[in-house]
């Protein structure tokens, strides 16, 4: 299997280039290779595909933590793809679409160094005040970017 391995504020990936080579990876495997001391170590390792509709999007990304649970979309990690098909001049825009488990992504370069992600805000669901567990939490809104937002404290 081939690899590359790039960080981004802090978060480090494995980015693996499923369109020029054919990899599927078990649960297990993905947790092995997670392991900082027996594997190659990583916050969450991204497959990059082929979009399946090219109208839509360019391509395509599953994104798994290293506890092998799959993410919905990552800010870093799709700054990193970007930055990856760019070196392997697998693009030649400057703005692409990256379809995610959870929405479109676009991916744009701002200058040499700089890229920008535009991703879809996250949806929170309701939670019950009376959860089983008994934990106690308070629900507090504030706005962001001009939408309002819900966050939930737990004591």
């Amino acid at each position: 299997m081939y690899f590359s391995k790039m960080h981004s504020i802090g978060n480090d990936f494995v980015l693996v280039d499923n369109i020029n080579q054919k990899i599927n990876l078990s649960k297990k495997k993905i947790r092995q290779l997670s392991d900082r001391n027996s594997g190659i170590g990583f916050d969450q390792i991204i497959i990059i595909m082929k979009s399946d509709n090219i109208k839509n999007s360019d391509f395509k990304i599953r994104i798994f933590n290293s506890d092998s649970s799959e993410a919905k979309q990552c800010v870093n990690g799709i700054r990193c793809v970007f930055q990856y098909l760019r070196l392997n001049n697998l693009i030649k825009k400057r703005v692409i679409r990256i379809n995610t488990q959870y929405n479109t992504a676009y991916a744009f370069l701002i200058n040499k160094k700089l890229i920008c992600v535009r991703i879809a805000p996250p949806k929170f669901e309701k939670i019950q005040k009376n959860t089983p567990n008994n934990h106690i939490f308070n629900q507090k809104s504030f706005n962001f970017l001009k939408k309002k937002l819900d966050t939930i404290l737990f004591q």
